[in-house]
């Protein structure tokens, strides 16, 4: 969805002006930052850094004896909070995909 084309505008005011769900609006413009963030330098230095702090965490992991663990603990921590970035970033993605596939059905059935 693109907000400089005319015709999208008018179809976003035309689901705005007849009641429909606003959620799926939000979660399209939500889905939208998201992808915008990633591309930027800041999401991606983001993204690079929970990979990197994963890669460090497993291969710290590895070399972990079996009776330390808080400190396997603390590593898989670190692992999942790393990954769960990530994962809601992806989320947010798909959520805005499907609710502009949703928007855009709702529009072709009118």
């Amino acid at each position: 969805m693109n907000l400089n084309d005319s015709d999208e505008l008018d179809a976003i005011q035309d689901i705005l002006s007849s009641g429909e769900d606003l959620t799926l609006l939000a979660e399209v413009h939500l889905g939208e930052d998201a992808a915008q963030f990633i591309k930027s330098d800041l999401g991606r230095y983001m993204v690079g850094r929970a990979n990197q702090e994963i890669a460090d965490a497993v291969e710290e992991l590895k070399h972990c004896f079996w009776w330390r663990g808080n400190r396997i603990k603390y590593l898989q921590n670190q692992i999942k909070v790393a990954e769960m970035a990530k994962l809601w970033l992806i989320e947010c993605l798909n959520a805005g995909r499907m609710a502009l596939q949703t928007l855009e059905a709702q529009q072709q059935e009118q």
